[in-house]
C-alpha cells in the first residue's frame, strides 16, 4: 500500500488508540491532545487530507503515520505495519452525525474584489471565518453531505 492510500485507508480513531489517545470526533475532524504542548490538536477523519494533524497552539504538524512513530517509538515501516494491522478499514465509513462547530463566515473586501456578491455568499453558505479560527485567512466553504448536513469546513488560502 502506498503513502497515500495507507493515510486513506487507516480509521483515525482506531489508530490513536492504538497509542492510547482518546480522541472525539466532531463531523469530518477528530480532536485529541497534542503530543508536543498537550493542547487540542485537530486531525482531519475524511477528505482529501485525511489523517493530516496540526496543533493551532504549539503549531506541530503531521501525519497518522508520523504520529504513531512518535507515539510507538517504531520505525516508518513498523508504524505502517501497525496502521495496516491494526486500523485500515475498507470501505471507508461514512460521518454518522453532523458537525456542530460553527464559523461565522462574513462578507469582505477581498470577496467583493473577485465578483463574488453578497447574495452568492449567503445561498452556498462560504466566507471569511470571523475571529481567530484554524481556517483564518482562507475562504471557508461549508461541506454537506447527501442529506445535507454540515459535515465539514474547507478552506482555500486567499493570495495577497
Amino acid at each position: 500500500m502506498t503513502y497515500r492510500e495507507t493515510l486513506q485507508a487507516v480509521d483515525t480513531l482506531k489508530a490513536l488508540k492504538i497509542v492510547g489517545i482518546d480522541g472525539g470526533q466532531q463531523g469530518a475532524y477528530v480532536y485529541f491532545p497534542c503530543t508536543g504542548c498537550g493542547k487540542q490538536a485537530v486531525i482531519k477523519a475524511y477528505g482529501d487530507k485525511k489523517n493530516i494533524w496540526y496543533c493551532p497552539e504549539c503549531k506541530d504538524k503531521g501525519h497518522i503515520i508520523s504520529l504513531i512513530m512518535k507515539m510507538a517509538g517504531v520505525e516508518w515501516n513498523e508504524a505502517k505495519s501497525l496502521l495496516e494491522g491494526k486500523a485500515v478499514t475498507y470501505p471507508a465509513t461514512k460521518i454518522q452525525k453532523e458537525l456542530t462547530l460553527e464559523y461565522e463566515l462574513q462578507y469582505n473586501k477581498f470577496l467583493e474584489a473577485q465578483g463574488i456578491s453578497e447574495e452568492v455568499v449567503r445561498e452556498y453558505v462560504i466566507g471569511v471565518p470571523k475571529g481567530k479560527a484554524m481556517l483564518s485567512g482562507c475562504v471557508a466553504f461549508t461541506v454537506h453531505d447527501e442529506n445535507g448536513n454540515k459535515i465539514a469546513y474547507y478552506g482555500i488560502r486567499k493570495h495577497r
